[in-house]
């Protein structure tokens, strides 16, 4: 327990991580993934198996309270930027509000502060954005040479992303 081991090839991943921080039971202790508790630290550890093994198939299990769909845009990089909010756990992250903020580093746009509701991690590699309905990417333009940093608004005015419905897509690994 406890050893790291050598993983065998396997093409399906079957996960259930602890439901504890996220259960309606504990509605007035309940955690979101990356507040350090037990079910967001094992869901993360889970995500890093996937994204260096890339299993053809993936199943995870929890409780129906768990945050899905955050859960859903760190596994598949597909960011709902809409502005809903009914993604993070309610009363969780605290100190995590705001939106999401970019910089630019060897022309690569990277996710720098992320806010509560989006399921992506700091240093995530921005590949573009997708349409409705489509699956391509289309690439991301940054604001200017100058600039080092901005807020996910610049990225969408530039753009002309619309965040109704578009999809911000950034590299899992």
């Amino acid at each position: 327990y406890g050893q790291e081991k050598p993983v065998p090839k396997f093409n399906m991943f079957v996960a259930g991580t602890s439901c504890k921080n996220f259960s309606m039971l504990m509605s007035s202790k309940r955690t979101d993934i990356e507040d350090k508790g037990c079910s967001g630290e094992t869901f993360l550890a889970a995500c890093e198996v996937l994204f260096k093994e890339k299993p053809r198939y993936a199943i995870f299990e929890n409780v129906t309270g768990a945050p899905w769909g955050k859960m859903s845009e760190y596994i598949t990089g597909r960011i709902d930027i809409s502005g809903r909010h009914d993604k993070a756990i309610k009363g969780a992250s605290k100190g995590k509000g705001g939106d999401l903020e970019f910089i630019q580093e060897q022309n690569n746009i990277r996710v720098d502060k992320v806010a509560a509701q989006y399921g992506v991690r700091c240093g995530a590699k921005v590949k573009g954005f997708s349409r409705s309905g489509s699956n391509t990417v289309h690439p991301i333009s940054w604001p200017s040479k100058a600039k080092k940093r901005c807020n996910l608004a610049e990225i969408v005015k530039l753009n002309k992303i619309n965040p109704g419905t578009d999809l911000l897509i950034v590299e899992c690994e």
